[in-house]
């Protein structure tokens, strides 16, 4: 099943209401514009998977309260590469809509949750393609000038260090 089939199970007013209830302080009416898009949006194919989890202090001590975590694994990863865990936010709209709901999340949650949690990712970075493909453009630029020395890094024991005689501590 893919996030597509999920999307045409239903309609914004089935949405909106629980919506409220997952993210209370959001302003739906962005989300209900991307939702109507994604009902007319054809399906790209994609070898991703979408895996919805929740992440707890128990499954991740760096975690202080529970969360939902949405990221893509690879269906054709070679072995030595199946725990690879992709971010999603950069993805075009019908990509998405192409991947298929890992099992364990059809298990877990249900349909219209996963659409839900998904439409929030899919708009963590903007509520039109456009500018999330502005902001993957920058972001690749800058990599490409890290790649070729372009841009200067530092590690975090390099702040830390500067910081420190900054501070003079």
């Amino acid at each position: 099943m893919t996030l597509k089939d999920l999307i045409n199970e239903q309609n914004w007013l089935l949405i909106e209401p629980r919506f409220r209830e997952l993210y209370p302080d959001e302003n739906l009416m962005g989300y209900e514009l991307v939702f109507d898009k994604l009902t007319q949006t054809a399906a790209a194919s994609s070898e991703m998977k979408i895996l919805v989890e929740i992440v707890t202090p128990e499954t991740d001590p760096l975690c202080d309260e529970p969360y939902v975590h949405i990221y893509g694994i690879n269906a054709n990863s070679p072995k030595n590469e199946e725990n690879y865990t992709y971010a999603l936010e950069f993805t075009p709209w019908e990509e998405w809509l192409g991947m298929e709901i890992h099992p364990s999340s059809l298990e877990n949650f249900s349909h219209l949750d996963i659409v839900i949690y998904c439409l929030w990712e899919m708009t963590f970075i903007g509520f039109d393609e456009d500018t999330i493909k502005e902001q993957r453009d920058e972001l690749n630029r800058r990599i490409k000038n890290i790649e070729d020395g372009k841009e200067i890094t530092y590690t975090l024991d390099e702040v830390k260090e500067h910081l420190k005689k900054r501070l003079g501590l």
